[in-house]
């Protein structure tokens, strides 16, 4: 291509892609075929090329075809010079990419709608590459050249150490980044999401990764957690608190039972009884609230052997096996990882279940056993008892679900915590509490717990 722009020698690649022939071509200049929004900056440096300014130049430009479509190329233009350093011409190089540049911008598009920051770092050179929303997230001047220590800086000092560690174990070990922290612009504090995977390898490690402001829901969170400790403590003193009334109520009720009960007629000894039974009935419900709120804190993990654990249940129950027409097998030699009260509490309702919803008739049979999958340990609670409906069992573990028909023809009286409290402390550890049942033939309680 001549200083004026005019094509000298056009190959057959480069006409077919404009859509003219050779001959054709000689007519005009690139200027007559290259896109009005891109033809300044194309302009200038080829201008700049001829004057020895600069020896060549690379740039993103459209070309307008023979058949007025739009034709995205990525072009290299190299400036010829003789012996005396005199121009002579260009030799231009068109690589279309259409499809990538079209893909390119919907990417783009997307991550401009969705308020995605994209940065690559590269190591070796130290120079951070930030698209459009990483300077806005951050608050920096658009297109200031940036290394790793402008980002890093930004971070909040309590969350710097942790963020470093993951990018360095990124670097060195390969796997992905993923971490979340915060950020101080001014007075103003943001939360991060970000992700990264690790590009290249030594010399030339770099790392490409996006950042999303997440900072709005990181305070909704915090004020639904605040919301939550707020509430779990209401309800935690609450229920202590209504406990020394109730067992003034519990004890003078016993005590005229005791002293007038003779005095009273049928009527009168009913009322008593009811007044009687619902107070210890409201009592169970308060220490289950309890339990329930104590649940919220956090939970210390220890590797606890389930044997032991269910030992403890029956310590606790004192059955008497022949007398009450109890089978009971265990067998769990298994450890977890989890906490030995919780996990008696859960032992302790389930087995008080089997009890309570056991048929009119008969032993009552239960079995124990774990059982070591691939990734988890499953553990199995069969009894023979009443069973459950199954339009029934989708209920089971919501909180409050008492006096539910376990099936047609009986009802038992529950305080509607339990299962829903087995539920929350097997979240606690991480695994899931379900039922498989059967009107007539029992039920069976699945448990799964993360291996040691």
């Amino acid at each position: 291509m001549s200083k004026t722009g005019h094509f000298l020698i056009v190959n057959d690649a480069y006409s077919d892609m404009i859509g003219y022939s050779p001959s054709e071509m000689s007519n005009f200049t690139y200027i007559d075929i290259t896109h009005k929004d891109d033809l300044q900056k194309d302009v200038e440096q080829a201008n700049s090329v001829a004057s020895g300014e600069i020896k060549n130049y690379n740039m993103e430009k459209r070309y307008i075809c023979k058949d007025g479509s739009v034709v995205w190329v990525h072009l290299y233009v190299n400036g010829i010079f003789d012996d005396n350093n005199k121009f002579l011409y260009h030799v231009v190089h068109a690589m279309r990419i259409g499809k990538f540049k079209q893909q390119t911008n919907i990417v783009s598009l997307a991550t401009d709608a969705a308020e995605i920051g994209i940065w690559e770092w590269d190591e070796a050179t130290d120079q951070l590459t930030w698209n459009d929303q990483m300077y806005s997230i951050y608050g920096v001047e658009k297109d200031k050249e940036l290394v790793y220590e402008d980002w890093i800086s930004k971070v909040l000092e309590e969350d710097r150490e942790e963020a470093e560690k993951e990018i360095t174990s990124s670097m060195d070990n390969g796997h992905k980044f993923n971490t979340k922290f915060r950020i101080k612009i001014g007075d103003k504090i943001k939360y991060i999401k970000a992700n990264a995977d690790k590009s290249g390898s030594t010399p030339n490690k770099k790392m490409v990764g996006c950042n999303i402001d997440i900072t709005d829901m990181a305070e909704v969170q915090e004020l639904l957690k605040q919301s939550n400790e707020d509430l779990e403590k209401f309800a935690y003193l609450a229920s202590h608190d209504l406990k020394a009334p109730l067992r003034s109520i519990q004890k003078y009720t016993e005590l005229i039972n005791k002293r007038y009960g003779e005095k009273l007629d049928d009527n009168g000894r009913y009322l008593m009884e009811t007044v009687i039974s619902n107070t210890k009935e409201m009592q169970t419900m308060i220490e289950s609230m309890l339990q329930l709120c104590r649940l919220s804190t956090e939970t210390i993990m220890n590797p606890v052997n389930l044997n032991d654990v269910w030992e403890d249940v029956l310590d606790h129950f004192c059955i008497d096996k022949n007398k009450e027409r109890i089978n009971i097998k265990c067998d769990m030699n298994t450890k977890v990882m989890g906490s030995r009260e919780q996990l008696r509490h859960v032992f302790q309702n389930l087995l008080s279940n089997s009890i309570k919803y056991r048929k009119k008739r008969g032993d009552l049979n239960i079995e124990v056993k774990s059982e070591e999958k691939e990734d988890f340990i499953l553990v199995s609670f069969e009894d023979n008892g009443i069973g459950i409906e199954k339009k029934r069992i989708k209920n089971l573990f919501m909180p409050y679900v008492k006096n539910v028909k376990v099936n047609i023809n009986q009802s038992r009286k529950g305080n509607g915590l339990g299962l829903y409290i087995c539920s929350k402390i097997m979240n606690n550890h991480k695994g899931n509490i379900c039922v498989s049942s059967e009107l007539d033939k029992g039920s069976t309680f699945h448990l799964t717990f993360n291996k040691v």
